[in-house]
């Protein structure tokens, strides 16, 4: 050991020694942050000198879009405060399959008849009814116009004094 490090005289009494002792913790503490901060900002500041070209964004790039985000948090912050409470809707369901072609094209309906072995009844033999129809609509092109051809295919049932028996 040095002649110095015998010189500085370390007091006699415990609680002073601890109180140091504390103190040269505390100090080195501090050292070892401002250190490790150090160290980031040279690996931070070394990856934006030798970094790939990609990577690297001008600051003045970003304050472009702050005004823009500053603005939309203003109007919704004035929208937060005009809106009034008001019961929520119940979400509208969404239909499926395609859409119906629209009301104001031409319709060319195509009637299918009902082959005269279908219009008898197998268990029974009576005569079958017509109760309603059933429309397909398909949309057609033709040069220079649209149109919608209704296929038209009738559905039979056996008539109610029949379905009694």
């Amino acid at each position: 050991m040095s002649k110095d490090a015998h010189s500085t005289k370390l007091p006699d009494d415990l609680a002073q020694c601890h109180a140091l002792i504390g103190e040269l913790l505390s100090s080195l503490r501090q050292q070892e942050l401002e250190k490790a901060r150090l160290l980031a900002r040279v690996e931070h500041l070394l990856r934006q000198m030798y970094g790939r070209s990609a990577e690297k964004i001008d600051p003045a790039q970003l304050l472009l879009f702050a005004a823009g985000a500053m603005a939309a948090v203003e109007a919704e912050a004035q929208q937060v405060e005009t809106v009034e409470f008001e019961p929520e809707a119940a979400p509208k369901k969404k239909g499926h399959g395609r859409k119906k072609p629209p009301v104001e094209l031409p319709h060319l309906p195509i009637e299918y008849p009902v082959p005269e072995s279908e219009k008898v009844c197998a268990e029974c033999g009576t005569q079958k009814k017509r109760i309603g129809q059933k429309v397909t609509e398909q949309l057609e092109y033709a040069p220079a116009s649209l149109f919608v051809i209704d296929h038209i295919q009738p559905v039979c049932s056996r008539a109610r004094a029949a379905r009694r028996a």
